[in-house]
């Protein structure tokens, strides 16, 4: 009697040992939560004790081992071979697929505005500025961060990763502005920012010319004032240079010279 019980556990544990080598990489994960504050209600499969159990999901940085649903965790980690996986006590038994089905359903695909905001390819876009971006990646199901050029990308563009988390997994309304104005800015405002910024940077510069010019003529014209002489001798030089006929060479010449010596020699 108590062989057949050994042979009996020996041959459960050696059918539990071969099913759990069937499983995926995945199934064999723990639950991760993440460090974002949301609330999302997800399934986990549980390799221990081969059930599928609920947890609350933060919003970001979570592992594979994270589902939609109770039935998409059964068919992802089934057990192979027609053994059954169990349900958590209070749960509502799902039947198990033989196919393992993806991690996204369909009704979460079907919602409005999904291909646009959440199954677009990533757009970095043909700007040169370096902004990090989250979009969702429908092929793996996760929210993944990029580099953003700064202008024309689409709308598969979130600032936050719980927010693409929340806008392309949960069961809420896809909706064109975040929820939170103030903490989720629109992308598109961005390449306007860097414009306004070189406008006001050639205002202040064009400003800074204008005074320092204002500031020499005020000290010229004060000089002027104070010394009508120079501003005589400033106003011949400038006849002087748009006439060169009109030079000093020309007004005083070397006769000039011999008659002053006379003359001074005379009084003598």
């Amino acid at each position: 009697m108590r062989r057949e019980k050994s042979l009996a556990l020996l041959i459960t544990l050696a059918a539990a040992l071969a099913a759990a080598e069937t499983l995926p990489d995945l199934c064999h994960s723990s639950k991760m939560v993440g460090p974002c504050r949301a609330s999302f209600h997800r399934w986990w499969y549980n390799a221990t004790s081969q059930t599928c159990q609920e947890f609350i999901f933060g919003g970001c940085k979570g592992n594979a081992n994270n589902f939609f649903s109770e039935q998409d965790c059964f068919q992802t980690c089934a057990r192979g071979g027609g053994v059954e996986a169990t349900v958590v006590p209070g749960r509502l038994a799902t039947e198990v697929a033989t196919s393992r089905g993806g991690r996204h359903p369909e009704s979460y695909e079907s919602r409005s505005g999904f291909r646009e905001f959440c199954a677009a390819p990533r757009v970095v876009g043909p700007c040169r500025a370096s902004f990090h971006r989250w979009y969702f990646d429908l092929e793996s199901q996760t929210c993944k961060m990029f580099v953003y050029g700064g202008c024309r990308g689409n709308k598969n563009n979130y600032l936050f990763e719980e927010h693409c988390w929340s806008q392309c997994t949960g069961d809420g309304e896809i909706t064109e502005e975040p929820g939170d104005t103030d903490a989720h800015p629109r992308i598109l405002s961005e390449p306007f920012s860097f414009s306004t910024r070189a406008v006001v940077l050639a205002v202040l510069l064009a400003i800074l010319v204008i005074i320092l010019l204002g500031s020499m003529v005020i000290f010229f014209v004060k000089i002027c004032r104070k010394n009508p002489e120079l501003s005589m001798v400033i106003f011949f030089v400038k006849i002087c240079r748009k006439n060169p006929e009109l030079s000093v060479g020309t007004v005083w010449s070397t006769l000039d010279d011999k008659e002053y010596l006379m003359s001074n020699a005379y009084s003598l």
